[in-house]
C-alpha cells in the first residue's frame, strides 16, 4: 500500500445562502476556527433537504430566519471546492447555493460565526474569504440570473 499520497478529500453535501440586500451588499460571517469570511451554511444532516439545511444553518450560525429565493449555483469543482480546516482535515464541498433574504432575528448564533457584516461588491475582503465560497459570492453579486454549475 502506498502511503506517500494523501487520500482525496471526502465529498460532503453542503448548502449555503447568499443574502444580498436591496443596496447590493452581501452578508458574510467570520468563522471562529480560521477567521475567514464566509457565506452562512454548512453540512447536510441525515434526512434533511438542501433547503432545510440552508434554513437551519442560518438559524444556528446567525440567529436569524432566512427566506430562500431559489438556487443560484451548484458547486463541486475540486479546484475551488476543497476546504482545509485548521486541524489538517480536508473536505470537498458538493454544495447548493441559495439566494436568500434576511428575516427576523430569533436569538443569538451558536458561536461558529463570531461576527457578521455587509460588504459592497467593490469592498470584498477577498484575501480573507473562505476560498470555497468565492465563486458563489462573485456569482451572487453578478447581474446574471443564469444558474452556475461548476
Amino acid at each position: 500500500m502506498n502511503t506517500d499520497h494523501e487520500a482525496p478529500p471526502k465529498p460532503v453535501p453542503t448548502a449555503v445562502v447568499a443574502i444580498v440586500d436591496d443596496d447590493g451588499r452581501i452578508l458574510l460571517g467570520r468563522r471562529s476556527d480560521d477567521r475567514t469570511w464566509c457565506l452562512p451554511g454548512g453540512r447536510l444532516e441525515s434526512g434533511e433537504s438542501f433547503a432545510d439545511c440552508a434554513w437551519r444553518e442560518c438559524r444556528e450560525e446567525l440567529g436569524y430566519e432566512v427566506e430562500l429565493d431559489g438556487v443560484i449555483a451548484v458547486l463541486s469543482n475540486p479546484e475551488t471546492q476543497i476546504h482545509r480546516y485548521p486541524d489538517g482535515r480536508s473536505i470537498q464541498h458538493v454544495g447548493v447555493v441559495f439566494r436568500g433574504r434576511l428575516g427576523p432575528q430569533i436569538g443569538d448564533g451558536d458561536g461558529e460565526i463570531t461576527e457578521v457584516d455587509w460588504f459592497n461588491p467593490d469592498q470584498l475582503p477577498e484575501n480573507e474569504i473562505m476560498p470555497a465560497d468565492l465563486p458563489a459570492i462573485r456569482h451572487a453579486l453578478s447581474p446574471t440570473t443564469t444558474l452556475l454549475v461548476d
